[in-house]
């Protein structure tokens, strides 16, 4: 069929009840400049709820079906020829048929093989049941607000994924459901990102894993807008990083709006868990998270990197084994890096956290100019080198536990972590803190000397 504009069946108007069964429609073309070879064309319609589109054989089409209207069409148990359904709007299509041999070619139409329609999509949309091949076909096909499920345990998206309109991407539990990339990203601009997120887009990603195990990601996240991170794994996002890169970043959030990150876990990162950078990032909340470093190798680890005029509350984290150093230049890891080198105004306030086993556990300031803010008090900062240092700035880490009663060594007067100048740690915790003590332990112990050194 050859035309203008060329639906192989049209169902325009209320046509409650339609049943479109057993058809081979193929070979549909015309000449609109917009794809509108069509099997079955659906608009203006009304009915749409009792519509039943099924066990179909869709060829050669721009479209198996099309839908115009917003309420979802069931399009079930039809076969396409290209291994996967193409349609448009609200169609729901999964499962569909994964044999298209004609059961009796000797009858008109098209008769399905008893027991083929087990292809199952693995996108679904929440919010409208409507499944899709690819994320991102879920994403174009949404609307603000809605909700898209991955339905398999393992799932990989073969291209960058473009969030351009709120949305929520979702699994079924970061120990069920793992999402990958099936590429390498790029190193500079929007293509580091495998998932991008575009300026003043709010996005939600919660309850998987991210897993870039066999690819180069620069970023696995990078965030233009704001929204939030909970119940993630991130694991594998690296991007050559034993140089020359030395690069791999879970999240990095330098958009208009905060991005609150809870609940989740980082571990063989290549660089940073969440680089928060510039002043669009006011309030942001990272609590109840757990990064695990990489251990002693050619390589660097910051569970955080807050910089650029960033402001950022970092509360109940685990943080630990940050201790790569880069044989290019020797720099060195740390737990929590905050620098105003890249703009002023960074701040953070640092409570509640265990800080353990870091070359640094908290590095403020990049060099003698720095100004940036920092409250970190109620931490168990302990194992570390350093446990608090400072280029410039004054910070104020008093009310911690340096991993002994006697106080924090280095300019401390301790056997503890040590800091460095600049740094008020009196008075400190002659016991660990636990902000939920069991009955009977002596957890908040204070030790207050007169001396503070500045």
């Amino acid at each position: 069929l050859l035309g203008y504009w060329g639906p192989a069946i049209a169902l325009e108007g209320n046509t409650p009840g339609a049943q479109v069964f057993n058809n081979d429609i193929f070979d549909i073309q015309d000449g609109n400049p917009n794809p509108w070879g069509i099997g079955v064309n659906i608009e203006d319609n009304t009915g749409v709820a009792t519509v039943n589109i099924n066990n179909n054989s869709f060829k050669n089409l721009d479209y198996g079906i099309a839908n115009a209207v917003t309420t979802t069409v069931d399009g079930t148990c039809n076969y396409w020829d290209v291994g996967v359904p193409t349609f448009a709007g609200n169609v729901n299509v999964s499962p569909y048929l994964t044999d298209g041999t004609d059961d009796m070619p000797g009858m008109i139409g098209f008769q399905s093989v008893p027991g083929s329609c087990g292809g199952l999509l693995p996108i679904l949309n929440v919010s409208t049941g409507v499944c899709y091949p690819t994320i991102q076909l879920g994403f174009d096909f949404a609307v603000a607000g809605e909700i898209l499920e991955i339905q398999p345990a393992d799932y990989t998206e073969g291209s960058q994924i473009v969030v351009h309109q709120d949305i929520t991407l979702q699994g079924q539990g970061k120990l069920i459901t793992t999402l990958r990339p099936g590429f390498n990203t790029g190193s500079s601009g929007d293509s580091r990102g495998f998932i991008l997120v575009e300026a003043g887009i709010e996005f939600h990603l919660e309850e998987l894993t991210v897993n870039g195990l066999g690819n180069l990601v620069y970023q696995s996240i990078r965030h233009k807008g704001f929204g939030t991170v909970d119940n993630v794994r991130f694991t594998e996002i690296k991007f050559n990083e034993s140089g020359p890169n030395y690069s791999g970043v879970a999240i990095a959030a330098f958009g208009n709006g905060d991005v609150d990150v809870t609940n989740s876990m980082f571990d063989e990162i290549g660089r940073v868990g969440v680089l928060y950078f510039g002043s669009g990032i006011s309030n942001s909340l990272f609590k109840n998270n757990m990064y695990v470093g990489k251990g002693a190798g050619d390589w660097l680890d910051y569970a955080l990197d807050i910089s650029a005029g960033a402001g950022v509350t970092v509360e109940d984290n685990m943080i630990s084994d940050c201790i790569g150093v880069a044989s290019s230049d020797g720099s060195s890891s740390g737990g929590i890096l905050v620098t105003t080198y890249f703009g002023p105004g960074t701040n953070s306030t640092i409570t509640n956290n265990e800080i353990l086993n870091n070359t640094t556990g908290i590095a403020v300031g990049f060099d003698g100019s720095d100004v940036s803010s920092v409250v970190a008090t109620y931490n168990n900062i302990t194992g570390n080198a350093f446990g608090v240092t400072s280029t410039a700035p004054q910070v104020d880490a008093t009310y911690n536990w340096w991993g002994d009663a006697s106080g924090p060594s280095g300019e401390g007067f301790g056997v503890g972590d040590a800091v460095s100048t600049n740094v008020i740690f009196c008075p400190w915790l002659d016991n660990a803190w636990d902000a939920m003590p069991t009955a009977g332990l002596a957890v908040t112990g204070i030790q207050n000397l007169s001396l503070i050194h500045i």
